[in-house]
């Protein structure tokens, strides 16, 4: 079983179309960042429903959560990004999510300093994949179990990475990318573009302003530390062990997309089951709601 360590803003919506149209009933995404992490023993229960379960998605999935004892071959892998530009996308992103619930913020600059002080807002990546939330946990738990990195600056590169490591050769790679922090749905878009504009400028600013990413920068150490590794040491080994001509293949693969838009439609048979099957049974299958302190942080 293949199991990927979902974080925030790094891609995993535009990647999981692939994965559900590749594995179909075989594939189970966990969506939530209120949850605990996925036990040994919700996975037995999923299993339930998904008896041929080879691939799982989702903020839930932790590498140190003990998922092995269920599939002692589990491999574990995530997409890794910039973290001052990955919080760049989570913090726009609180805003324009908490402006559809109707909250709105005066002051930008005092909001982007008090998101980064939050605990719940450092180091999201190595949160993620480490009970210790940090580099150094991060690297032991590589050490210890198959961990592939794909990085979402190399997109298109990670996705040819990963099928080779999954060794499914059959795996169609074609995607569309999906912001989820610009849904058209979105109801500020029709009822508050004057506030909408307003984030898309902040967004703007804190690409450019070296201050504000300084603050981002000071509550990622250790994900920048992370980040330094993998592009340093870990990605050029995973790129010098693959087994073509990356680049070339990257290429045609780009083309091939241009010309031929691809349909992303969900297999029915997937659709159906989570639909009627999982999401009437969610509430035994799956990790209950973190405790009270947990949801009453302003930024969950």
């Amino acid at each position: 079983m293949i199991a990927f360590c979902h974080t925030y803003k790094t891609a995993g919506t535009s990647f999981n179309t692939i994965l559900r149209n590749h594995y179909r009933n075989r594939h189970f995404d966990s969506p939530g960042f209120q949850h605990r992490a996925l036990t040994p023993e919700n996975l037995k229960r999923l299993k339930w429903i998904y008896p041929n379960l080879a691939s799982i998605i989702g903020h839930t999935i932790k590498p140190y959560a003990g998922l092995q004892q269920v599939d002692p071959d589990m491999k574990f892998y995530t997409f890794l990004r910039d973290p001052v530009a990955r919080s760049i996308s989570h913090v726009t992103w609180f805003l324009r999510w908490k402006a559809n619930d109707g909250i709105f913020y005066d002051d930008f600059d005092q909001l982007l300093i008090d998101w980064a002080r939050a605990a719940d807002n450092k180091n999201r990546q190595c949160r993620q994949l480490s009970r210790e939330g940090s580099f150094e946990g991060v690297k032991k738990i590589v050490q210890e179990n198959p961990f592939l990195f794909l990085r979402v600056e190399h997109f298109d590169r990670s996705l040819f990475l990963f099928r080779q490591w999954t060794g499914e050769t059959n795996m169609n790679l074609a995607y569309r990318q999906r912001n989820t922090g610009a849904d058209s749905h979105e109801r500020i878009q029709s009822d508050h573009p004057e506030y909408l504009e307003k984030i898309r400028a902040f967004q703007r600013l804190l690409k450019q302003d070296e201050g504000k990413q300084a603050i981002l920068l000071e509550a990622n150490r250790e994900d920048q530390a992370l980040h330094d590794w993998v592009e340093a040491e870990i990605w050029p080994k995973q790129i010098s062990q693959y087994q073509g001509n990356l680049d070339e293949e990257v290429v045609r693969f780009k083309a091939d997309l241009e010309q031929n838009p691809p349909d992303l439609r969900e297999p029915l048979i997937s659709k159906l089951q989570r639909n009627l099957v999982l999401k009437p049974l969610r509430p035994i299958l799956l990790p209950a709601r973190e405790p009270a302190e947990a949801l009453s942080s302003p930024w969950l």
